[in-house]
């Protein structure tokens, strides 16, 4: 099952129009290769209620063909309650930012076409990705970069400045979305060390958009020594 299947599974009755990409955990356990097939299985970990909304977690994990895993993943969506009801979810407490000035400070420039060209590579073609009346329509004030997307653009980040450009020193990125980054934004990435973790250094770090506001809360990398 993959995550758009799972997501859009109609025994959930998930409206996507209301639903936000809201964390994500990846683990990566072995580098993927020329001519790799992988297998990825997905469940629903947890569906619970939040304040303005509905919280569900999904678990993926993936394997080669030599049946190693290669991925986990925790994909965490947010079904937002009807308008009237979501005043409770701006009152829920936010992370505190870390402490002190960070290592390092890393700005970013999303194109307009981002979206587009991402949905296709994706397949993830939520209308609040691709069409402006729609996302206005789900309450929006326009069309979001997805949420991987965002992702994506911090991965980058720590591969190209913390692990010397090799991609398989990254072992693991955690992200909290906190607001929507849109089409054309410049988005800045501040990272603090954060000590080690199982043999890994350890990472934290949050990505701001142009108004100092956070769009990624709480975010952690691991990278091999």
């Amino acid at each position: 099952m993959s995550v758009v299947g799972a997501v859009g599974d109609p025994e959930l009755g998930a409206d996507l129009l209301r639903l936000l990409h809201a964390e994500q955990d990846m683990e990566f356990l072995a580098p993927l290769r020329p001519g790799d097939e992988i297998t990825t299985v997905a469940r629903v970990a947890s569906i619970e209620a939040r304040p303005g909304g509905e919280a569900m977690t999904l678990e993926l994990n993936a394997r080669n063909r030599a049946g190693a895993p290669v991925l986990r993943t925790l994909f965490g969506i947010f079904i937002r309650a009807a308008r009237r009801d979501r005043a409770a979810a701006r009152r829920a407490a936010r992370p505190i930012s870390p402490p002190g000035d960070p290592m390092l400070s890393v700005e970013q420039t999303v194109d307009r076409d981002q979206t587009f060209r991402y949905a296709e590579a994706s397949g993830d073609r939520n209308p609040i990705h691709v069409d402006e009346n729609v996302a206005r329509m789900a309450g929006l004030p326009g069309i979001i970069v997805h949420g991987l997307c965002t992702m994506a653009f911090v991965s980058k980040v720590m591969i190209d400045r913390l692990c010397g450009g090799d991609p398989v020193c990254l072992k693991r990125l955690r992200v909290q979305f906190s607001r929507p980054v849109f089409p054309g934004q410049s988005i800045t990435t501040r990272v603090w060390a954060g000590g080690a973790r199982a043999g890994r250094r350890a990472y934290v770090f949050e990505t701001y958009n142009p108004e100092g506001m956070a769009v990624i809360r709480g975010g952690i990398a691991e990278v091999a020594p």
